[in-house]
């Protein structure tokens, strides 16, 4: 179907400011990515640097969220409603400032502070800071119809706040570990149970072995529980050939004091699977 000409006007002004530059979506540098409070620390503050070459207008928002899966066991950010059934903190967090222009190269202080209800149980409660950048571009173009557009191009970057209230814990259990070969994909599947009253934040390992005890596929990332889910993991299967292969999954917290983890013990599971 051909285009009408106006449109095709305006992709092409699109497309050739974008190649040389004039459309850029705002470039920011956000530290720490992640907030942690309870009730001594009771402020918090990140830093933001416009890293473009143009003003950038940037606002902040607080949203009620965290990672879970889907029936796959694909990771997504997942927004329920904020009600009293769920640990949200957005209700009693303050941000100053919300709203600010920051000049190429300038940077901005934002400050966090927490101000809960007195008789808020123990636990941990959770918001996520978003932060939206945008500079609006404008260009117009002439035709039989006159027409002038203006796009405004919004980069949103959302961080962690985790607010920690009373006696905290967390842990891990790790459940009905699954490997299996599917149209040439080694999918491992896992349930895990998150304990106590605090998100698990730490790290995961999966390893698939030979028969010997040779490595040959595996996968080292971080890893947030917030609630009891399915976790997938895939591994293209090419080059594998017939026989047995073990599955060896680990999932344990960082040792270090100073990132906010909460210490839990680690979880290991390990299982099988055949090539024919």
């Amino acid at each position: 179907m051909k285009l009408p000409q106006i449109t095709i006007i305006l992709l092409l002004i699109i497309y050739v400011k974008i190649l040389t530059g004039e459309i850029a979506v705002a470039q920011l540098q956000i530290a720490p990515t992640a907030i942690y409070m309870d009730e001594r620390n009771t402020t918090e503050r990140i830093v933001i640097m416009n890293t473009s070459q143009e003003p950038v207008e940037v606002d902040i928002e607080l949203l009620f969220g965290y990672p879970s899966t889907d029936e796959l066991g694909n990771v997504y950010f997942k927004q329920p409603a904020a009600d009293n059934d769920q640990p949200s903190a957005v209700e009693w967090i303050r941000i100053y400032p919300r709203f600010f222009v920051l000049a190429p190269g300038a940077r901005q202080t934002v400050r966090f502070a927490a101000r809960p209800p007195e008789d808020l149980p123990n636990g941990e409660y959770w918001a996520r800071p978003a932060i939206v950048a945008q500079h609006p571009s404008v260009f117009s173009t002439q035709t039989d119809h006159s027409i002038t557009t203006q796009l405004n191009l919004r980069n949103r970057t959302i961080i962690a706040l985790n607010y920690r209230n009373g006696a905290i814990r967390t842990g891990i259990v790790v459940e009905d570990l699954l490997a299996e070969l599917v149209e040439g994909e080694i999918t491992i599947t896992v349930q895990l149970q998150r304990l106590g009253n605090a998100a698990y934040l730490g790290h995961y390992e999966v390893f698939v072995a030979d028969s010997y005890g040779n490595t040959l596929k595996t996968e080292k990332k971080e890893i947030a529980v917030y609630n009891n889910q399915m976790r997938a993991f895939r591994f293209n299967a090419y080059g594998l050939n017939p026989g047995q292969y073990n599955v060896e999954l680990n999932i344990f917290t960082s040792e270090r004091r100073t990132d906010g983890i909460i210490q839990a013990p680690a979880s290991t599971a390990t299982t099988s699977f055949t090539i024919p």
